[in-house]
């Protein structure tokens, strides 16, 4: 069975977490250089119903909530292939490294 990287968001390289996902998978770091993505693993891409939604704010609460400076990622940006991720925290490092440092111990406010 195929899956896909199902990404929550930004944070810097050195993250650890241990929060789990919309669907309860397991959340892992996928770090290039200075910045990280925080993904989960999923056999499908789920619908935006509103409870999807709300789960899916949850886990980036949670990581926003154990982490120093995290960038929420787009609801549905997700990658067939971990290389495809990684080349684009690499070819955007430097720039993704600097905002995090601008966002470190704030949140959003809306």
């Amino acid at each position: 069975m195929r899956t896909i990287l199902w990404v929550y968001a930004l944070a810097a390289g050195t993250a650890r977490v241990s929060t789990r996902g919309l669907a309860g998978e397991r959340l892992r770091v996928y770090t290039q250089g200075p910045v990280a993505a925080v993904a989960g693993q999923l056999s499908r891409v789920p619908d935006a119903s509103p409870e999807v939604l709300r789960r899916y704010d949850g886990a980036i609460r949670r990581l926003a909530e154990s982490l120093p400076a995290v960038l929420p990622v787009r609801f549905g940006t997700r990658f067939e292939d971990p290389a495809e991720l990684a080349f684009v925290l690499r070819s955007r490092g430097p720039s993704l490294a600097r905002v995090l440092v601008h966002v470190r111990n704030r949140v959003q406010m809306t």
